[in-house]
């Protein structure tokens, strides 16, 4: 009997190698604000590519052997099929055309790829941070510097919105100043009071550093600078403009006269008194300064010397000013009355009680009128003249705003723009601008969030200057308002 032959088994071939997968060769740069990372994506922004059948079925082949043709099964994976990268045209979608159906094209019998278009993309917009997106630059390559000389180093439009001071709605229009400029100083040096020269070429200006700064009206620049040795608290100008006058907390009355352009000489007048002087006032040769006992003190230049006269015993003065070429003064206290009395022997006579605290006065170039500025937010137009105006209140101005303590008076009330308008109040860091006869709120000007504490005007022919000074130092130049 033959020996049966023994057949090697037929091992199957080893499967080919895979071919790696082939990815896009498109690559794009995320846009700024998402990532800095490059990116690589196998197909375009917006389209997603998917296979018809998800994973091969292994492959059974039948092996036949031996004498007796035996066979036996054996299992080898089917390789993955790569299809070529489609070729997809970008076009951009309207957003009004119809949603585009997914479409399917044919690869071969056995496998499909899928090119799904998602839904219509929307228009471009301010909410979608992918879609949209803005890169400013700067054009240059240090932060910009405004007239009020406060730097600006902000990176885009959202950084510079949030930063400036929300702007309030208001039933009147806001005016914008024309020039403003900061006081130079390495101490405090807010603005306390300002006061105009005769012809209105230059104003002194009182700042929290103990001095006194003359500018030049016109050409909007210091001139001078006199330093004291106590805290200033009223200054005025000569008659002839030569120099000005001024009181210090410590009583003593001094005057500064200009030699020439540059040069000022500093003399003492007189030494008022060590009690805690209130206010001032200043007329050619006429002196005058409240104190809260003992009343009003006057002096009077004659012969050479400043001789002291009959004090007005009316305490609790805290605002006087000369009226009548300096024949008389008229005054106001704490409890709110208005008074009037000549000098230097006249009978003190009351004009009006208005309640509350008079804090400044004002009088208008003719000497008919008085604006009292008091404590609360009020103002009121008195006359002061005539037998049947004295004492008459003609207007009030009430400053109404959201609290107390956003309704500052302002440096006090001040006729301006020949005496038909009136400067009064803030509201939100905006001075008021009223009309004076009828009592309304013309305009506001807007200081950009600093606080005013002091107001000057002047109105002479053509010439019509209003400046105002704020806690921080910042002196800023306007135009009146037009009535017409």
């Amino acid at each position: 009997m033959p020996a049966a032959l023994s057949l090697p088994l037929k091992k199957a071939p080893p499967p080919p190698p895979v071919p790696p997968r082939p990815h896009s060769t498109r690559s794009s740069t995320t846009p700024p604000g998402l990532s800095s990372a490059p990116y690589s994506s196998p197909s375009p922004p917006g389209f997603l590519h998917s296979a018809s059948s998800h994973k091969p079925s292994p492959v059974r082949e039948t092996i036949s052997y031996g004498p007796n043709k035996q066979t036996t099964t054996q299992t080898s994976p089917r390789h993955w099929y790569s299809p070529p990268t489609p070729q997809v045209k970008h076009e951009s979608l309207d957003w009004t055309a119809s949603s585009v159906s997914s479409t399917s094209t044919s690869i071969n019998s056995t496998q499909h790829i899928r090119i799904q278009a998602p839904r219509p993309i929307a228009p471009l917009s301010a909410a979608s941070a992918v879609l949209q997106y803005r890169q400013t630059t700067s054009k240059s390559p240090t932060p910009s510097e405004d007239s009020k000389g406060k730097k600006r180093a902000l990176g885009n439009d959202a950084e510079f919105e949030s930063s400036r001071p929300r702007k309030r709605n208001h039933p009147w229009p806001v005016q914008e100043s024309f020039y403003s400029t900061r006081i130079k100083s390495e101490e405090d040096a807010g603005v306390q009071q300002i006061a105009f020269s005769s012809d209105g070429e230059r104003f002194a200006v009182i700042c929290s550093d103990r001095t006194i700064r003359i500018w030049n009206t016109q050409h909007r620049v210091e001139t001078a600078r006199l330093a004291q040795t106590a805290p200033v608290q009223a200054v005025a100008w000569m008659t002839d403009d030569a120099g000005v006058v001024s009181l210090g907390q410590d009583g003593v009355i001094s005057k500064w006269t200009r030699n020439n352009q540059s040069h000022w000489q500093w003399a003492k007048l007189l030494d008022a008194g060590k009690e805690d002087s209130v206010c001032f006032a200043y007329q050619r040769d006429r002196i005058a300064v409240a104190f809260p006992r003992v009343g009003v003190k006057v002096w009077i230049w004659i012969k050479g010397t400043w001789q002291s006269q009959r004090a007005i015993l009316r305490q609790n003065v805290t605002s006087i000013r000369f009226v009548e070429d300096g024949e008389a003064l008229i005054g106001g206290t704490s409890d709110g009355v208005l008074w009037y009395c000549e000098v230097p022997n006249g009978t003190l006579r009351a004009y009006a009680f208005l309640k509350s605290k008079v804090l400044h006065l004002d009088v208008n170039s003719s000497g008919t009128y008085a604006l009292v500025s008091q404590s609360g937010g009020r103002a009121h137009l008195v006359g002061i003249q005539q037998m049947d105006h004295k004492g008459k209140i003609e207007q009030v101005y009430t400053v109404n705003g959201d609290s107390g303590g956003e309704n500052k008076h302002g440096g006090g009330a001040v006729f301006a723009h020949g005496c038909r308008l009136v400067l009064f109040g803030t509201v939100n860091n905006n001075m008021l601008v009223w009309d004076k006869a009828k009592g309304e709120i013309l305009c506001g000007y807007d200081h950009d969030g600093e606080q005013v504490q002091a107001v000057a005007s002047f109105d002479k022919g053509s010439n019509v200057h209003i400046i105002t000074g704020t806690k921080s130092g910042l002196l800023s130049w306007w135009r009146p308002f037009s009535t017409e």
